[in-house]
């Protein structure tokens, strides 16, 4: 065989065995047509792939690394591209780090408290105990005592004072201050209690306007049903002799008397209406009575002690304002040992006591089978969260489905191993 003919038959055989490296999808062999000449057998051929796969990521984003190119050998399992992971490596982090955290509190549940857990609700117990019985024991008979003696002190010393100020101009003012401050009282107990009489009389009035209205519905209803049919709207139809129901027709009585009916409740709805309207001014003046009733004896009151201070000045007022300090300080002292200040904070004590053996008590206790379920549950979740984010981390990679050859470019870029 001549060396020319030689070379075609092998480049047939070299078509055939590449084809053999391909995938999925068969191709159609190449039809070529042989030309004679020169005692030499001449003929054109393509080499294509007998099966080709076309490959695609199931996720989207952006490509981060190609790691096949046209041309490579390639096997089975070979990563050929990769998309940017760094979300999916983060996600899958935060997966793992939850997961493991589910775990660590279901462990503490079926583990029950630790020894020092208890120990620190115990010593939280002993201290809020011992506070209670310090802020008992911090005050004594003999405080109470002393606070005592200190108020009497002060009340003998406020009245010595005050006796070098009774004089005749000083007993006038304090007089005058007196009947300002009853007037005062008595300013806003009669004044209020005439704001609520005059509200009280609006609510009635206003109860009154409502019953009317609805008896006016009512007779306004049975008018004009009598005026439309001119039968009894209490009592439509009645039994004839026959013992039939018929229509109860009114005579001109009857119906008299139920437009009679319906103007008188028309009368009482305005005067209804009225009344409220009359309630409601003098509810309103009531209110604005009040507040300036009670101003201008606010006013008295503030004259009548300006007219006492200014007596009252320059005459041992150093002394007197002194007197009265000390008095209430000393008050305010007695107050604090067996008032409501010492009640709260014995109070106070006892509920920290209670809520260190409430938190000693939920320490201690074994966990409930619901809250056991629902942590565990909550763990079983993290597992799933953790392996969904595995998933979505391995499909950032493509990889070859099977082993073959991607074939180099020929004349045609449609008859090219494409990587999808």
């Amino acid at each position: 065989m001549k060396p020319k003919l030689v070379t075609a038959i092998l480049a047939l055989g070299l078509a055939a065995a590449l084809g053999a490296c391909g995938a999925t999808q068969q191709q159609p062999a190449a039809n070529a047509t042989p030309v004679q000449a020169d005692n030499r057998i001449t003929a054109e051929a393509k080499v294509v792939p007998t099966r080709s796969a076309a490959l695609s990521f199931e996720v989207g984003g952006t490509v981060a690394e190609v790691l096949a190119k046209e041309g490579d050998s390639i096997t089975a399992g070979q990563v050929i591209a990769r998309l940017d992971s760094d979300t999916k490596v983060v996600d899958l982090a935060r997966a793992e780090a939850q997961l493991k955290a589910a775990e660590a509190r279901l462990q503490d549940m079926t583990d029950g408290p630790r020894p020092e857990e208890v120990a620190a609700a115990e010593a939280q117990v002993r201290q809020s105990q011992a506070q209670l019985k310090q802020t008992i024991e911090s005050v004594t008979a003999e405080d109470i005592a002393a606070a005592q003696r200190q108020r009497q002190a002060a009340q003998a010393t406020l009245a010595r004072v005050a006796e070098g100020l009774r004089n005749a101009n000083v007993r006038a003012a304090q007089a005058q201050l007196q009947e300002a401050q009853a007037g005062l009282a008595t300013q806003r107990d009669q004044l209020s209690a005439g704001k609520t009489n005059a509200e009280l009389q609006l609510g009635q009035a206003a109860d009154a306007l409502v019953q009317a209205q609805t008896a006016y519905s009512t007779a306004k209803y049975q008018w004009e049903y009598v005026q439309e049919t001119g039968n009894d709207p209490l009592n439509q139809t009645i039994p004839d002799t026959s013992g039939k129901r018929k229509h109860n027709k009114l005579n001109d009585f009857q119906r008299q008397q139920y437009q009679d009916a319906f103007v008188q409740a028309e009368r009482n709805l305005h005067a209804a209406e009225a009344d409220v309207q009359k309630a409601r001014v003098a509810a309103d003046n009531a209110r604005a009575t009040e507040v300036s009733g009670i101003q201008a004896a606010e006013s008295s009151l503030a004259s009548a002690q300006a007219n006492l201070d200014r007596i009252s000045s320059g005459i041992q007022n150093e002394q007197l304002s002194d007197a009265r300090a000390q008095l209430a300080q000393a008050k305010a002292n007695l107050a604090k040992l067996r008032g409501p200040q010492r009640n709260n904070a014995i109070a106070v004590a006892r509920a920290g006591v209670d809520t260190a053996q409430a938190n000693l008590g939920r320490t201690t206790a074994p966990p409930q089978p619901s809250e056991l379920s629902a942590m565990a549950a909550q763990v079983e979740s993290a597992k799933a969260e953790r392996d969904a984010a595995k998933l979505a981390l391995a499909k950032v990679e493509l990889k070859a489905p099977l082993p073959r050859a991607a074939p180099r470019s020929s004349r045609s870029a449609a008859e090219r191993e494409r990587i999808k």
